[in-house]
């Protein structure tokens, strides 16, 4: 099923989204008609915005001499995971997460050629497949 278009309305040289924009527009036309605003632009400028999200990791595991790994374990690992993940480490470069899967062949989609792990390598992760590898455990055990 294909999204519904959004009809707009057109008038003055604006193109409004809905009814209740063109009604409010008419008002503004009113005020600065009437001298109480000197002028006013409809969807004149951008203003980016950045949404605060929180990430529990799903395991934290602590070595002997107090180093810290996250482990993100995933069976899917869809694109909302990928870009909070990418995200996660711009903001917390200093922390180690690694990617656990349950089978890093899979590909990202049907008709994807990168896989999890391929994904992982180009973006700097390490990962593995079902269990945590002994590799890790020596790094995290390290003084």
């Amino acid at each position: 099923m294909g999204t519904k278009a959004k009809k707009t309305i057109h008038s003055n040289g604006n193109n409004f989204r809905s009814k209740f924009e063109l009604d409010f527009s008419q008002h503004l036309l009113r005020l600065q008609r009437d001298g109480v605003l000197a002028g006013w632009k409809h969807e004149d400028e951008t203003l980016k915005y950045v949404i605060e999200h929180k990430y529990l990791t799903d395991f934290k595991l602590v070595g002997n001499h107090g180093r810290v790994m996250y482990i993100e374990t995933k069976g899917y690992f869809t694109g909302k995971d990928r870009t909070k993940h990418k995200k996660v480490r711009e903001r917390h470069p200093d922390k180690d997460v690694r990617f656990i899967f349950m089978n890093s062949a899979t590909r990202l989609n049907k008709t994807s050629k990168t896989t999890y792990g391929s994904w992982c390598t180009k973006n700097g992760f390490k990962y593995a497949d079902r269990v945590l590898p002994s590799a890790w455990i020596r790094e995290l055990n390290k003084e």
